[in-house]
This record gives structure tokens, sequence and C-alpha cells, in this order.
């Protein structure tokens, strides 16, 4: 039924990883993993030969240093794909998405989800939201990305534009998010162990570059539909502009 589409790197993490799916996913599933230890993918072609393998009509792209912490979420998972106005689901994102393409520098009310954290020793909670609904968004975090295959094949991974590990997540969901519904899910949780380490990586402002010269023509975006109060986003770049002058 549900398809784990992995781009594999590291031997320890990926069984940690295939033993939380086992314990807790309820539902029968296949892992399609995609060997990268000689790193001879970027994480778009990998998702993308990743589809194509996959047998089953649900497809969750998933980070290797996941833990699922929630029992039974794979047919929470296939109830909300089963809409098909509904293109994609996340764990956390934003339902609005700033000229700087980062989702999560928003801040409330826009951010949405939670995720439980590692950073070293210590587990915390992200609060991106504080309603405990499902949510409409743009952007999602690619710690998590789940769909049905036919939105996969239809609106495949750019591996093009994105040729290493950032802003792939981001392009995704954004170009899904103007066809489908994206959606932020809390009925189960997970544990996303690596924190803070992406803007260490010399590719992540290339790779924000590149995001922001695809879609320069449409960002600021937000989906319509959301029916955002635009004095609320109006208001939040003021206060940004102003922090930056202080």
């Amino acid at each position: 039924m549900i398809s784990l589409i992995v781009c594999h790197r590291n031997p320890v993490l990926l069984e940690a990883l295939k033993k939380s799916v086992e314990l807790t996913i309820g539902v029968p599933h296949e892992f399609v993993l995609i060997d990268n230890l000689d790193n001879q993918y970027n994480i778009n072609q990998a998702y993308n030969k990743g589809v194509k393998e996959s047998k089953h009509d649900y497809l969750v792209f998933v980070h290797e240093d996941v833990e699922f912490l929630s029992k039974n979420w794979g047919s929470a998972l296939m109830d909300i794909l089963k809409n098909p106005k509904i293109g994609a689901v996340g764990m956390a994102g934003s339902n609005y998405l700033n000229e700087r393409g980062i989702w999560a520098e928003v801040g409330m009310p826009f951010i949405q989800g939670r995720l439980v954290h590692q950073d070293g020793e210590k587990l915390f909670v992200s609060t991106y939201s504080e309603e405990k609904n499902d949510a409409l968004v743009v952007a999602l975090d690619g710690c998590f990305l789940a769909c049905r295959k036919e939105i996969a094949q239809e609106i495949p991974f750019d591996e093009i534009t994105f040729d290493g590990f950032h802003f792939y997540d981001v392009d995704w969901s954004l170009r899904v998010a103007q066809r489908y519904h994206v959606f932020v899910t809390q009925s189960f949780m997970i544990l996303h162990k690596s924190y803070g380490k992406k803007d260490q990586d010399p590719n992540y402002e290339r790779l924000r570059n590149k995001f922001l010269e695809k879609h320069k023509s449409i960002l600021p975006f937000t989906n319509q539909s959301l029916k955002l109060d635009y004095k609320n986003i109006r208001f939040y770049k003021e206060y940004e502009l102003k922090k930056k002058d202080n």
C-alpha cells in the first residue's frame, strides 16, 4: 500500500528507520532504497528513481534520520491522500512563502505543524503552530513528504535545477501547491534527528539562489484559497524590516 523511498547514505540510520517503520506503520509497505553511499545521485535523482521503482499507490519520501513515534500512521496518511484534491502531505511547512524562499523564517501564524527534534542527547518539540489541526500550506519541509504515485509522476522532483540536497522540498511542494492542495498533518508525529545543520553547507545559499531565480515571478506566494489576512502579511514584513534597521 505504501512505498517508502529513501536516499540511503548511512547504514546505521537506515536500520533504525526501518525498525521504527515496522513497529508503527500498521499497513502493508515496501522500502525502496536508492543506494547513494558513493554520492552518485542528488536527492532529486534518487527520489525520481525511487518513484519508478515503487510498486504501491502511496509514496513516502523520508530521510534516514527520522523515527516514527505514532502507531498506525500509515492508515492515517492514506485517509488524507485518498482525497483527490490533496496533492502532498508533510509534517511541517508554511502557508506563506516570502521573497527569500525560506518557509520557516516567516514565523507564526504562517508556519504550521510540529516536529520532535534531537540536538545532541536532547529531544524537544518544535511547535510551529498552536493549533493541532491539519493545515493547508504552500511549502513543506523535506524530512517527510507524501503523495499519491500519480502526483509524483505528474510533478517529478527537479533534478536539473537542484543538483544537491537543499530546496528540492520547497520547490516540489510549491509546484504541487499550484495544482493541488498541500497539507501539513498533525495526525501523527515523527522525530527528525538532524537539527540546525543545513545552513552550514556551502551549497545551501547556492541552491537557494537557484530556487529564487526559478520562482522569482511568483514570490512571495500564498494559495488564494487560504484566504489569508494580507494585512497580517504586510505587518509581518514591516516588522522584519524594522528589526533589520535596529
